[in-house]
């Protein structure tokens, strides 16, 4: 049953879910608020009456009045102005809404939407990345849950809209294959060992469909409906005002930022591309190679993402020589053997970045970095956020 200002049962219940989580190696505990008319979309334990999973309709199931995926809105800050109340949009079709917020705002979501089923992430997750989405209306999620082999695709979405239109004269096929943004349907057994970023604060969507693809996992864009996103000036990552220098040196006197380091990097990687990778910048025939993670360097640095991942899906680069190099929290498929598969022009740019000064040591040894690269102490940097809020570290140097 939709949302109905008519119809507002205000009584819920707490449930927790347990599952392992590969990626932080521990076990993590979801809480769910549940109000008692939404609990028929979901299977309890008899008896305890323990959360087991959710209740989904099946791919071939032909009601008209039911849209069979499930809708997660990430949100933060915006309990006021959230777009959340669904019910008109799907014009009265019967659906799985649920709100993913942060712990810390469970109680304030929860009074302003109270009959809304609400996904409480753990405390480790109230520093992560935000990321907000739109949602879709009911004749568009039915019309790519009809698509034939829809469960084939580990990425389905609309194109963005543009005041250009798709008006006479602009032929466009019904279907292409390209990135996604701001609306995903996602293939969640397929896309399952295609890890996701979730302290990322921008361009997550451009990271993960770089990530699917190369995977070899099909993306599909369905050209018949565009989406706009809302810009809401509350909440999100709009709530930090910084105006000071993004990092600083170790260990320097300099005024503490209070702002997630993740946030930090990519707003300094943002601003500061042009001179942190000079001989990119407005060199699109020379772009930074970046190895297994997609950040933002601005509009005016192109950026060339390859995975290190075994049979992964890379365009072909024998041909390119790179004016930058950047590796983002490397892992052990990153390897200096992989590394030397590619070409930099003399005096490009390396940045390495990781969550601690010892693994940023640790990975320029392992990567055998110094045997290409120029590095020196004071060309290592960090996060300008407190000790506590543990800040990201990196490292620049220069091809030799």
């Amino acid at each position: 049953m939709g949302f109905s200002p008519r119809y507002q049962l205000y009584e819920s219940t707490l449930h927790t879910f347990t599952f392992s989580h590969l990626l932080l190696g521990e076990e993590i505990q979801l809480y769910f608020i549940i109000p008692k008319s939404k609990e028929h979309h979901f299977s309890f334990s008899q008896p305890g009456g323990q959360l087991e999973s959710m209740r989904l309709p099946l791919c071939s199931d032909q009601n008209p009045n039911c849209i069979k995926s499930p809708i997660f809105t990430p949100t933060t800050g915006r309990h006021e102005h959230g777009l959340f109340n669904l019910y008109h949009a799907m014009d009265g079709a019967t659906h799985l809404h649920i709100l993913v917020i942060k712990e810390y705002e469970m109680a304030v979501y929860k009074k302003y939407w109270p009959n809304h089923i609400m996904l409480v992430l753990p405390t480790v997750f109230n520093g992560a990345g935000i990321v907000e989405r739109n949602i879709s209306l009911k004749q568009v999620l039915q019309q790519m849950e009809s698509s034939p082999d829809v469960t084939q695709y580990g990425l389905c979405g609309l194109r963005k809209w543009s005041s250009q239109g798709s008006g006479p004269g602009r032929n466009m096929e019904p279907f292409t294959r390209g990135h996604l943004h701001d609306f995903t349907l996602l293939n969640v057994d397929l896309t399952q060992d295609v890890q996701y970023n979730q302290n990322r604060f921008t361009c997550d969507d451009v990271d993960f469909n770089l990530r699917v693809h190369s995977a070899g996992l099909l993306i599909c864009r369905f050209n018949r409906f565009s989406v706009m996103k809302k810009q809401i000036i509350t909440g999100g990552h709009c709530s930090f005002v910084i105006k000071t220098k993004y990092v600083c040196a170790p260990d320097s006197k300099h005024p503490f930022l209070a702002a997630p380091a993740q946030l930090l990097l990519e707003r300094y990687l943002q601003h500061s591309s042009q001179s942190l990778f000079p001989l990119a910048a407005r060199n699109s025939s020379h772009p930074v190679l970046s190895v297994d993670g997609y950040l933002n360097l601005g509009s005016q640095v192109m950026v060339c993402y390859v995975s290190s991942r075994p049979h992964s899906i890379n365009i072909s680069t024998t041909e390119v020589l790179f004016s930058g190099l950047l590796l983002y929290f490397c892992d052990s498929f990153v390897t200096a053997s992989f590394l030397k598969k590619f070409h930099f022009l003399k005096g490009a740019t390396l940045c390495v970045i990781c969550p601690d000064r010892s693994t940023l040591r640790q990975t320029v040894v392992r990567l055998e970095l110094e045997d290409e690269w120029r590095l020196r102490l004071r060309d290592e940097f960090q996060t300008a956020n407190a000790k506590e809020d543990h800040p990201l570290f990196f490292l620049t140097g220069k091809h030799i």
